[in-house]
């Protein structure tokens, strides 16, 4: 009977806030759904625990970064896919990420590219777009997220975290 929690985050941009090492403490690992823009913010978020990232539309791809990659965790599957190769439309979006990600262990699709935080349940997979962990645009607070996983009632629980005062 163990909560283990894993830090999800999108969209930093070449930015590190300073509370992100606080909200993360304590996570057995993070997902990072692309432009991470920058390899000192990967390395920082690789320091707080082992870093899962994807390429977003600002980053190049590579090893580290490809455009899709599935990561198995103790609670099973999770996709992680940046978001802008896919619809437009959030509702078909959304969609298309589950078609794209078929293992039967999926529990969870971590996305990002909107700036919008958001969390949804399709065909009993967990969306999550933590939004965006760089200073505010498009209309959207800063934000990231953490995962907790309760292995006692398998249950996935998603909290938002606001970053504020970004200097």
């Amino acid at each position: 009977m163990a909560k283990r929690k894993f830090g999800l985050i999108s969209d930093t941009h070449g930015h590190f806030h300073p509370d992100i090492p606080k909200h993360f403490a304590g996570v057995e690992g993070i997902l990072h759904a692309g432009d991470v823009c920058g390899d000192d913010v990967y390395a920082a978020l690789d320091g707080i625990a082992p870093l899962s990232a994807v390429a977003g539309n600002c980053d190049r791809v590579t090893r580290e970064l490809p455009l899709r990659r599935t990561v198995d965790l103790p609670f099973g599957q999770a996709g992680i896919a940046h978001g802008h190769l896919y619809s437009s439309s959030v509702r078909e979006r959304l969609n298309d990420l589950v078609r794209a990600f078929t293992s039967p262990r999926m529990r969870l699709i971590l996305t990002g590219h909107s700036h919008q935080s958001l969390t949804e349940t399709i065909d009993g997979i967990l969306i999550v777009n933590p939004g965006a962990a760089s200073p505010p645009r498009m209309g959207a607070d800063s934000s990231l997220a953490v995962l907790t996983w309760d292995d006692a009632n398998d249950s996935l629980d998603v909290k938002m975290i606001p970053l504020k005062k970004w200097k």
